[in-house]
């Protein structure tokens, strides 16, 4: 939905985006979370974490201004190292279940 709307929305959004940046703050409505644990089905323990799979639905613009940040990180300031390691979002080898632990 947001490829196709794309060529009319990009100008505000890269202002939101701007803005959120230099300002230190999304807009409210960004950073709403619904989430939803649901067993897998056929596991012999349920008391273990990954016994569930995590549902979380959030702002798709949100997680594209995170996706931005993180690669300005990684690739532009080349700190993946210095990341503290609760970061769990759109890090590599890093799962939901590891949230939990």
């Amino acid at each position: 939905m947001i490829t196709k709307a794309w060529a009319w929305i990009k100008d505000p959004i890269r202002m939101i985006f701007h803005h959120s940046l230099k300002l230190g703050v999304t807009p409210t409505s960004w950073q709403y979370t619904t989430g939803c644990i649901i067993p897998k089905p056929n596991k012999p323990d349920y008391t273990n974490p990954r016994a569930f799979r995590i549902i979380s639905l959030t702002s798709n613009f949100q997680k594209l201004l995170e996706r931005l940040i993180l690669w300005y990180l990684e690739l532009d300031l080349k700190l993946p190292d210095k990341l503290t390691k609760n970061q769990h979002g759109f890090k590599k080898e890093k799962s939901r279940a590891a949230t939990l632990r």
